[in-house]
């Protein structure tokens, strides 16, 4: 029985942090395609934006992780300079993730604030989402390659 509930919860997990990457992507997308071709680019310029933003999503991921991790988090309690934990995601979050939150099959999933993902996971997701797209555009479409 226990078994099941694990695996309900990590499919729920999943699809939260492939929603959310997805969503980012999607937007990230169209927003270089429009300032690309707004700017007299062409899908190589999109291609690198999406390359620039994505390594920048990813760095940006990773620092929230690990200014996040436990060693961290001890050493601020001993002080007093972390109130809560950055790791949990308090429930309702900012506008975009409940806009997100929304969107099938997210809106399928009922996760509590601790079984959820951080909102720095879901930024690496969203960087390696990204990415993909970036290297998919070269190696599927040949676009500046």
């Amino acid at each position: 029985m226990r078994t099941t509930g694990r695996l309900r919860t990590a499919a729920a997990v999943a699809v939260d942090a492939v929603v959310y990457g997805a969503v980012v992507t999607a937007l990230v997308f169209v927003g270089s395609t429009l300032a690309s071709f707004a700017s007299g680019g062409d899908w190589v310029t999109v291609k690198a934006v999406l390359f620039v933003v994505g390594t920048l999503v990813l760095g940006y991921g990773t620092a929230r992780l690990w200014l996040a991790a436990p060693y961290w988090q001890d050493d601020a309690e001993e002080t007093g300079s972390l109130t809560g934990s950055a790791a949990i995601p308090k429930r309702g979050g900012t506008r975009f993730q409940r806009f997100v939150e929304r969107v099938p099959p997210r809106r399928w999933v009922d996760l509590t604030p601790r079984e959820a993902v951080s909102p720095a996971s879901k930024l690496l997701v969203a960087g390696l989402m990204i990415m993909a797209v970036s290297f998919v555009m070269e190696a599927a479409f040949g676009i500046g390659a």
